[in-house]
This record gives C-alpha cells, structure tokens and sequence, in this order.
C-alpha cells in the first residue's frame, strides 16, 4: 500500500482494503522520527486479531499521545547503528507485550552467536572517523576541500557509499543475519539512554527552529508533527523538485546534506506483488527528499547559517 504523502508514513484511511484473510501483520513506522497514527491502527488490528509491529528505528523516545512508540504493538523494533540518537555501532531491540511471542524471541535469540568483535570493532571505528572528520576544524580544512574537488568531477562520495550498500540490500533475499549485541555495546547504549530525552528535546527544537526560517521559501515541503504526537526529527527531510541539484548547491556553499537512503519498498526484491498503478506517493517522496542537517550538538548559528543559505538560493532562483 501507498503512504500518506503529508506524514510519509502509513496511509491509515485506506489501509482496510489492503487486509486479506492472510494478513498474519501489520509493520507500522515511525518514520524520520513521527510517529504514525498508531492508536487508529491498533484498533483495526484488535478488531481482526492481527499482530501489529512497530519500526521505531528512527523514534526511540518519540511519543504518541503521551505514550512512548513501541509500546502500542506486539512489539516494537528499534535500531542502534551509526546515525540513530542512540548508537550501539549496531544491533537493536525488541519491546514486546505478550508473554508467548517474548519466549519464542528469546529462543531464537539465544540460537545467534555474539556479534563478530571485528565487525564491533569497525563500527567503533566508523563513528569515531565520521566524527573526527565532521569535527568543525577538520571538516572546514580537510573533508570540505576533498568533497568539494570530489564535486567538480560529478562525484558524491556520501551517497554514493551508500548506494552501494542499498543495492546489495536490495538484491538480498529476506534471509537471517541475526546475532546478538555484546555486553558493551548494551552498555554504550544504556549510557546514552539516561540523556535520550535531552537529545530528544535539542532535535524538536533545532528543527522547530529550521521550520520557523524556511516557512516562507515556497518551493520547499517542510516536515511536520501531528498535533497529537511529539516526534523526535532524527531526520529533517525536506521535499523539493530537484534535490541532486540542491545538495551540490548546498555543497558549494558548505552545507553537506543527503539523499538518504528511503526509499520507494516496492523496488525490494522480496516484494512480488505490486499495485497496478504503482505508489505514486512513495516514489514522489523517495524523488524528491532531501535530509538537510539537523544534529544535536548544532547550535541556533549553525542552523541559521543553514537557512540563510537557502533563502539566497530562493532569491537567487535556484530552487526551481
């Protein structure tokens, strides 16, 4: 099924038709952060005694009516890799209500090994290299000057890295590659959990603060919140009709920003049936977006330097 194309998550209203005798489950996500409109849909779920699951992989502490995600559903999923607003350099976890399902989980579990060391280890490595290179001094005398010689050949090395991956993701079977966090990676991220509402509440406000700056620039689709959730913006994803060409603009200019890697399902291999008429809204949102920056430790300078710029490429007409 399609999604609604103001929300970008779950078309709820027309989710109905799409239920056959066998449906087993409903995948709901929070995506970029905003919660779905999940109250609506656990009650479509409990009327046919459908299981229904929450991806929270990018909403960890984001609520909805006052009620943490991922406590709605059978069970909740939620990521800890690099980009995330708790980092485990990997692996995630599961909430889950009933009692049947959390034993079958822990059996399965226990069958995976440990997650490889090596594999932790160039996890650690990764996010200590992309923070050391997005560090102001370094990025500002070193990783700007090699993206911005990259640029004057055509090449984006950021999406382009992550393509690679998308494609390989893409042409994979939905087989298990399972395995279990190691006892410090649960530690890193037990850490980070006691200061997760303080990260929470600097996304919220850093993005409230993008939205208040760039209301006027019509030519850009901001994100938004429900008046009954409170998201977390793990990612501020504009729409725009040519996002390529922006984030080279945004580049010259020395903003990094990035395609991301959502993208319309219905191109996965383990999807076999599709709508006759395609999902018009998911491929206009995997077109169109644009992740523009939007991190904790930014400050209201660094977010208004980031507005600036695209107001003079408004004027300029650039945006069109």
């Amino acid at each position: 099924m399609d999604v609604d194309p103001k929300t970008y998550n779950l078309d709820i209203d027309s989710i109905k038709r799409y239920i056959t005798p066998k449906t087993k489950a409903i995948i709901a996500t929070h995506l970029f952060g905003q919660p779905c409109d999940i109250d609506k849909l656990q009650k479509i779920c409990d009327e046919r005694d459908i299981r229904l699951i929450e991806d929270c992989a990018h909403s960890c502490g984001a609520e909805y009516k006052g009620k943490k995600v991922g406590s709605f559903g059978d069970i909740g999923l939620f990521s800890f890799s690099l980009p995330k607003n708790i980092t485990c350099f990997g692996g995630g976890m599961l909430t889950i209500k009933r009692p049947e399902i959390r034993d079958n989980v822990r059996k399965i579990q226990a069958s995976f090994p440990e997650g490889r060391k090596t594999k932790i280890v160039k996890g650690v490595l990764a996010g200590y290299m992309s923070h050391f290179f997005l560090s102001p001094k370094i990025f500002s005398f070193f990783s700007y000057p090699f993206l911005r010689i990259l640029d004057l050949f055509n090449v984006d090395i950021t999406d382009t890295i992550l393509n690679k991956e998308l494609e390989k993701f893409y042409n994979k079977d939905s087989e298990s590659s399972g395995g279990r966090l190691s006892n410090i990676q649960a530690k890193a991220g037990l850490l980070q959990l006691s200061r997760i509402d303080e990260v929470n509440d600097r996304l919220r406000n850093n993005a409230d603060f993008l939205s208040r700056h760039l209301k006027n620039i019509s030519r850009i689709h901001l994100p938004r919140a429900t008046a009954l959730s409170k998201g977390v913006f793990s990612y501020y994803r504009i729409l725009i009709d040519n996002p390529d060409r922006l984030k080279r603009l945004l580049l010259r200019e020395g903003v990094d920003s990035q395609r991301g890697n959502i993208i319309d399902c219905s191109k996965l291999k383990f999807f076999r049936t599709k709508e006759k008429d395609g999902y018009p809204n998911a491929e206009m949102l995997s077109n169109r977006g644009l992740e523009i920056p939007n991190n904790y430790l930014m400050k209201e300078t660094d977010l208004l330097t980031v507005c600036n710029i695209l107001k003079k490429l408004d004027r300029k007409g650039d945006l069109r």
